[in-house]
């Protein structure tokens, strides 16, 4: 009789028993070993072949014998355990009708017999039985020993564990691992895992977006890389304190995109530590650039009214709009386009563009076709790309004065009611991206404080050159001009008043009770 061959046997199995490929007589030793191990019997050469059967019988593991023809001969303790079945139910009966569910028994049938005659299972299987209740049970099979007489398979026995529990399990955690990645990936908050390098170890979704950046491109970035040059010294602060055990509630940091936006975080960032070592870095973070940006514009808002009121002119009104608007938005090329229905020109009061250099301002040009004009007559805020100035000269015929033109340009009437007082706007020559639909919107909400700031700053300058020319007038006048109130203390006088009271009493006038009695005596 050939030796009986055993195969594919894996590390997998419990109880110590560690088999690769053996023979029969191999196996047989090693259960020998395990037997006199547990019941403290010495092996003897002259002892029988020791029944593999009663090995299997104490093994927790499934063990099955099916005969040539696919009748189960033998069932172990542990299979009638884990399917509820009775040998009454099972021996004698066809193993591939009673345990196969009906889906996989034609496709079983041929793989067991392919492994039969090649000697055994090309690599670890996994098979479904089923228990008596029609439940099914998953077991993989670690080993499968084949029986033959006089070079004929009679019988073949199949060992395996039953891995219906540690599928559930596995299941479950993975559903679990996938909610809980759902729940990540589908959060607004920005979520990384840093080393204490500062390399990244995870990132969700929302902070690749936020961040424009791919999963290469952050496997080679460095949290350095991504904060904002002027937070980055007390960010990397923050960050040492953490790990040296501070536990700090609220950290607030700043990033800067990929495409070079500033983005405003809060939230909170702890350091993990594995056996009392700090390893890691999971910071939690908010996106709080809308409300910080919504709070800068509600303080430019509010500041242009205070500015209407303390600013000396409006040469400094307009440096103040430009400079407090560059707190929130590019403005490294800004403007303010004056109109006026009854005259044929545009003023520019201000203009900052860098490229025509700090020493270029404008200040009038004859109304024409330009894009100010275009905007005008839009009557609403443009948000406009080169491409549709482009497509605005070839099929409006507008007229572009030969200028080198932004990548993008944002502009928005300055309305007073329903009347159009001017354009204000913002635009950059280098980068497509630098603006959005939200900087549109800041545009469009404050035009109409700084179109009612202009105004009010024309009227001053109109009320004080007004001014300027009475008291021109009053104080070369030839009449003698005073004024008093009803306690009659002098309020004002002209030169030749002046000239008169110092010469008839040698006084000079003054506002002062006093002075007044005696001058009006």
């Amino acid at each position: 009789m050939e030796p009986n061959i055993f195969v594919n046997l894996y590390n997998s199995l419990p109880y110590t028993m560690r088999w690769s490929a053996k023979t029969k007589d191999e196996l047989v030793a090693e259960i020998q070993r395990l037997h006199y191990e547990r019941d403290g019997l010495p092996v003897s050469d002259a002892q029988p072949i020791f029944e593999v059967r009663q090995t299997v019988d104490q093994l927790n593991l499934v063990g099955l014998t099916i005969e040539r023809d696919g009748t189960l001969s033998y069932a172990n303790p542990y299979t009638y355990r884990v399917t509820a079945w009775q040998p009454d139910d099972i021996i004698g009966k066809n193993f591939f009708d009673t345990f196969i569910p009906p889906t996989d028994r034609a496709r079983l049938e041929i793989e067991f017999d392919d492994a039969l005659a090649k000697g055994g299972f090309p690599e670890q299987k996994e098979i479904t039985l089923l228990a008596r209740s029609g439940a099914l049970r998953n077991v993989q099979l670690n080993s499968v020993i084949i029986n033959d007489i006089d070079g004929h398979v009679s019988s073949f026995t199949v060992i395996g564990e039953d891995v219906t529990n540690k599928r559930r399990v596995a299941s479950a955690l993975s559903n679990t691992n996938a909610q809980l990645q759902d729940l990540v990936d589908n959060t607004s908050d920005l979520i990384q895992l840093l080393t204490l390098d500062g390399k990244f170890i995870f990132v969700n979704r929302a902070w690749r977006e936020a961040l424009g950046y791919n999963s290469e491109e952050i496997s080679a970035l460095n949290l350095i890389d991504v904060l904002h040059p002027d937070y980055a010294t007390s960010t990397l602060g923050l960050l040492k304190r953490i790990q040296e055990g501070d536990k700090l509630p609220y950290v607030e940091t700043v990033f800067r995109s990929k495409a070079g936006k500033t983005l405003f975080l809060s939230g909170s960032v702890n350091c993990r530590f594995d056996n009392g070592r700090p390893t890691a870095f999971r910071c939690i973070l908010h996106d709080t650039t809308g409300k910080i940006r919504a709070e800068k514009s509600q303080k430019l808002y509010y500041s242009i009214a205070n500015w209407t009121i303390n600013t000396p002119n409006l040469g400094e009104l307009y440096h103040k709009i430009h400079e407090e608007l560059g707190n929130i938005i590019d403005a490294r090329n800004f403007f303010i386009a004056l109109y006026d229905s009854t005259k044929t020109f545009l003023s520019f009061p201000y203009y900052v563009d860098e490229y025509f250099g700090s020493n270029m301002r404008f200040t009038k040009r004859k109304l024409g076709n330009g894009i100010i004009e275009y905007t005008i007559l839009a009557n609403k805020p443009l948000f406009l790309y080169e491409r549709d100035i482009r497509q605005l000269e070839a099929y409006h015929n507008i007229d572009l004065y030969g200028q080198r033109q932004p990548q993008v340009m944002l502009t928005a009437p300055l309305r007073i009611g329903d009347e159009i007082t001017g354009i204000i706007g913002v635009k950059s020559y280098d980068d497509a991206q630098t603006y959005g639909p939200r900087d549109l919107e800041l545009l469009e909400f404050i035009s109409g404080q700084v179109a009612l700031a202009i105004a009010r700053k024309q009227s001053e300058a109109r009320l004080d050159k007004q001014n300027a020319r009475l008291n021109a007038i009053f104080d070369s006048s030839t009449y003698l001009i005073w004024s008093v109130n009803k306690a009659l203390q002098l309020t004002s006088f002209n030169k030749n008043y002046a000239r008169l009271i110092e010469y008839q009493v040698n006084e000079t006038p003054r506002f002062d009770p006093v002075h007044l009695n005696s001058a009006g005596a």
